[in-house]
């Protein structure tokens, strides 16, 4: 599984649209939302298994600390315990890892996918307002030759 702190979540790059080429960017559009779904999945992957290393962290220290109390003839509280762990810099680290997957995780399940959901919108809307225009210069061009047609038509007889 790729590490998603290695992937650059800038997907502004692939949200923008040539509209000079819109059946390329129409093709184009399933292929980048699939990927950006890909990375959202393994974002989610990643954040999931920070999330119990975390776990695995916070049970060690638990123990070791426990422990500790136990060789020093130390009676430790359950308050004094879970404080010692939120203090431990392990934990600190294995939080920082975490808020940042979660980020990543965030970032791309809501903000990359409703994103790129708007792209595909907009993307119909500029094909249809297209085909609109195309229809529209057909009609007049139609008019054209009709009103050419018309006029020689006249001047025959």
């Amino acid at each position: 599984m790729k590490d998603i702190s290695e992937v650059k979540l800038d997907f502004e790059h692939d949200l923008k649209i040539d509209t000079a080429n819109l059946n390329d960017e129409l093709m184009r559009q399933p292929a980048l939302f699939s990927r950006w779904a890909v990375l959202a999945v393994e974002a989610r992957a990643e954040r999931d298994s920070l999330e119990e290393k975390m776990k695995v962290t916070d049970a060690q220290l638990d123990a070791e600390f426990r422990q500790e109390a136990i060789e020093i003839g130390d009676k430790i509280t359950e308050k004094k315990l879970f404080s010692k762990i939120l203090l431990d810099p392990r934990h600190t680290l294995a939080m920082n890892d975490c808020l940042e997957a979660r980020k990543a995780a965030d970032i791309l399940q809501v903000g990359a996918r409703e994103a790129f959901s708007q792209r595909k919108d907009c993307l119909i809307s500029l094909a249809a307002n297209l085909r609109e225009e195309h229809d529209s210069d057909l009609h007049i061009k139609e008019k054209k030759a009709e009103e050419i047609i018309r006029r020689k038509k006249e001047e025959e007889l």
